[in-house]
């Protein structure tokens, strides 16, 4: 069953808002995928490409840490793990 209403956060501006996007290199083709969905859905929110800040990490192992050690750097408002 799918919901009876859709969730409205209405107009979003994240001009202002540095995302990081660590990715693995592993399974590289769905992983690429999701980032494009990221990056298409932060766009969308009006993050510009200069606001957003990507890496990769081997596998999904080192994600955790690698997210720990760029919030820790207090360079990015937000972080997006994928793989």
């Amino acid at each position: 069953m799918g919901a009876e209403s859709e969730v409205s956060f209405g107009d979003l501006d994240g001009s202002e808002i540095r995302v990081g996007i660590i990715k693995t290199r592993w399974n590289k083709e769905n992983v690429d995928n999701l980032v494009a969905g990221a990056k298409k859905a932060l766009a969308e929110c009006n993050v510009t490409d200069a606001n957003v800040f990507e890496t990769e990490v081997p596998g999904a192992y080192e994600l955790p840490f690698a997210a720990r050690l760029l919030a820790l750097s207090g360079t990015v408002d937000a972080i997006i793990c994928t793989g």
